[in-house]
C-alpha cells in the first residue's frame, strides 16, 4: 500500500461491544467493526457469533439459548456457528473481529490488570475515518499548535510488537482550558505521553504529570463511510479515574469537532511531517 486510502474498512483488531452485565443467558444483539452478531452467556462463558441463522436468515436476537446453543424463534433449530474471539476484562466485553485474533488483549506495559479498575466508559463520535483518531498522536505540529503542548524533547518511537506502534512525548502544558488550569495549578506544567497503537484503532496511553498517572483505553470502531466512534475509559484505583474520563472525553470530542471531514493521506503530507509519515508507514504495511 501506498497510501491511506488503500486501507482496509474494517481494521482487524480488537474492539469493546458492551458491559459484562449486560451479557445473559439471552442473545444480546451488536453491531460493531462490521460485525452483526449476538452474545449470550452459557455455562459461564460469553459466546459471540452471527445474528443470522444460516437455516432462512432469521435473527437469532430472537430466539432463546438451549443447552449452549441459540434455538431460532422461526422453526426452533439450534444453532452453535463458529464464534468470534471473546475476552472479558473488568467487566468489560470485548470481541476481535476475526474467527482467530491476532494478538492478545493488550494492557498497559508493566501494570497488573487486577491492580486497576476501570471508569464508565464514555463514546467520542468523529467524523473521520477510523483510522485518523490515533494517526494525530503522531501529527507534532498539531499537538503542539491545537493542544497547545510545547515539545521539550524530540518524540521517540518504537515498535514494541509486529502489532503495535509506540510514541513518547515529553511536553510542557501551555493550555489555558480549565482542565489545563487545574493540572498546573495541583501537578505542574511538564508532562509525559507514552502512546502506543495496535492495529492502528485500539490505543494505550498513559498521561503521566508530577505523581499523577492517567491510564487511558480509547478503541475506535467504524460506523460508516467517513464516521467513527470510539469508546474511552480510565484505568486507576481510585474514584479520581471518573474525573479523569471526564475531561479526557471532553479533551477529545473537542478534537474531534474541530477535525471534522480531515483526512490524513501519506501522499499530501509536508516534509515537516516526518513522525507521522513513519507511523503511516508502519500502518500501511501492517495492512499491506
Amino acid at each position: 500500500m501506498e497510501s491511506t486510502r488503500e486501507l482496509p474498512v474494517q481494521p482487524k483488531s480488537w474492539f469493546f461491544v458492551t458491559e459484562e452485565k449486560n451479557i445473559t443467558n439471552k442473545p444480546f444483539a451488536s453491531n460493531v467493526a462490521g460485525l452483526d452478531i449476538i452474545l449470550f452467556r452459557s455455562n459461564g462463558k460469553i459466546t459471540a457469533m452471527s445474528r443470522r441463522c444460516p437455516h432462512m436468515n432469521a435473527d437469532l436476537a430472537l430466539g432463546c439459548v438451549v443447552d449452549g446453543k441459540v434455538q431460532c424463534s422461526l422453526h426452533h433449530k439450534k444453532f452453535y456457528q463458529e464464534a468470534y474471539p471473546v475476552v472479558v476484562r473488568h467487566g468489560l466485553v470485548f470481541i476481535f473481529n476475526d474467527k482467530k485474533a491476532s494478538f492478545d488483549l493488550p494492557f498497559f506495559a508493566g501494570v497488573d490488570p487486577i491492580s486497576l479498575l476501570p471508569s464508565t466508559v464514555k463514546s467520542i463520535k468523529l467524523e473521520n475515518e477510523w483510522f485518523v483518531g490515533a494517526a494525530n498522536a503522531f501529527d507534532i505540529d498539531h499537538f503542539q499548535f491545537v493542544h497547545l503542548r510545547h515539545l521539550l524533547k524530540e518524540p521517540v518511537l518504537s515498535q514494541p510488537d509486529a502489532h503495535s506502534f509506540r510514541i513518547r512525548l515529553d511536553y510542557e502544558i501551555r493550555g489555558t482550558s480549565f482542565s489545563d488550569k487545574l493540572m498546573k495549578f495541583f501537578y505542574g506544567k511538564q508532562a509525559s505521553l507514552d502512546f502506543t497503537v495496535y492495529a492502528g484503532n485500539f490505543i494505550l496511553a498513559v498521561t503521566t504529570v508530577k505523581d499523577l498517572k492517567n491510564y487511558m483505553m480509547i478503541v475506535n470502531a467504524p460506523v460508516a463511510k467517513g464516521k467513527s466512534e470510539a469508546k474511552i475509559m480510565v484505568f486507576g484505583k481510585s474514584l479520581k479515574r471518573e474525573i479523569q474520563v471526564y475531561f479526557s472525553q471532553r479533551f477529545f470530542q473537542d478534537e474531534a469537532d474541530n477535525s471534522k471531514g480531515v483526512f490524513i493521506d501519506t501522499k499530501t503530507l509536508a516534509p515537516e511531517d516526518t513522525v507521522l509519515k513513519k507511523y503511516l508507514e508502519w500502518l500501511l504495511s501492517y495492512y499491506s
